[in-house]
């Protein structure tokens, strides 16, 4: 009865995949389909180049960084992960107020809140971030970030 059923489900499914069928075109056909793309209107950057972004004290750097602290950076962290780390499945911040598991989230999240303003306090981590931008073209730009001097930090 067991292999019966299985195998008049597998029949049903091999149905429903065989009537899933594209109906593909020439590639003449797609061409003839393709979008028709203006690169005339893109609009210009902000900037064009590399900023760079530290929590360092940027005195002793020598090129143009831009200062940010840790304090900066609290709001964007995104605490879903560090909850299912814990395996406590939920999205924050509604996890706090779960029915089954909101307590224990309550208190991981005030632990964790302690010690990244520990974190935050006494400097104990550096952030650094590049980003950069170019003008915009149709063209494709490869660029090789090989650094010139071994150990040379931003």
């Amino acid at each position: 009865m067991f292999a019966r059923q299985i195998r008049e489900e597998y029949d049903r499914f091999r149905a429903q995949h065989a009537g899933h069928r594209q109906k593909l075109v020439g590639l003449e056909q797609a061409r003839t389909n393709a979008p028709k793309l203006s690169f005339d209107d893109l609009p210009t950057p902000e900037f064009v180049g590399v900023r760079v972004l530290s929590s360092e004290d940027v005195s002793q750097i020598t090129h143009h960084v831009s200062r940010i602290t840790l304090s900066d950076l609290v709001p964007f962290i995104d605490w879903s992960p560090f909850f299912h780390t814990w395996e406590l499945r939920g999205r924050y911040p509604a996890i706090l107020n779960h029915a089954k598991h909101g307590e224990a989230a309550r208190k991981l999240f005030a632990d964790a809140q302690q010690l990244l303003q520990q974190i935050v306090n006494d400097r104990l981590l550096i952030a650094r971030a590049v980003y950069g931008s170019s003008r915009p073209t149709a063209s494709v730009t490869t660029w090789n970030f090989t650094p010139t001097k071994p150990g040379r930090r931003c």
